[in-house]
């Protein structure tokens, strides 16, 4: 085994910040892209799949038709959670009120809300 060889912190501080630095800018700039590639993904339609499947299987046991939008949520949600085994659930709904403060291109009239669940 070699010896380890003791590199004082200050002697290297601009060469691990910028390496630092350098590494995440880099992968800041390809994240968006890596989320696009994920989303046009086979996997990302299976998951899609999977969840309308969900969603059309609790509609049909309520001898309705699910319409998301007509349901009084986050109580739905909430509900369900507790249905298939989540005991800890709590609901935000001023989120979106916070994300979009000022109406601008991305607004969303529409009510978001966030959920947190444990099981």
């Amino acid at each position: 085994m070699s010896d380890l060889k003791y590199i004082p912190f200050e002697e290297e501080q601009d060469n691990i910040k910028t390496a630092v630095t350098g590494y995440w800018t880099k992968r800041a700039e390809s994240f968006l892209t890596q989320r696009q590639h994920e989303l046009a993904s086979p996997k990302a339609a299976r998951w899609l799949g999977e969840i309308t499947a969900q969603l059309n299987s609790v509609a049909a046991s309520r001898d309705d038709r699910l319409t998301i939008s007509a349901l009084d949520r986050p109580a739905w949600d909430v509900e369900i959670l507790r249905t298939i085994g989540f005991s800890t659930i709590s609901t935000d709904t001023t989120f979106g009120d916070r994300i979009f403060a000022e109406k601008d291109e991305f607004y969303i009239p529409e009510k978001m809300f966030m959920i947190r669940a444990l099981k």
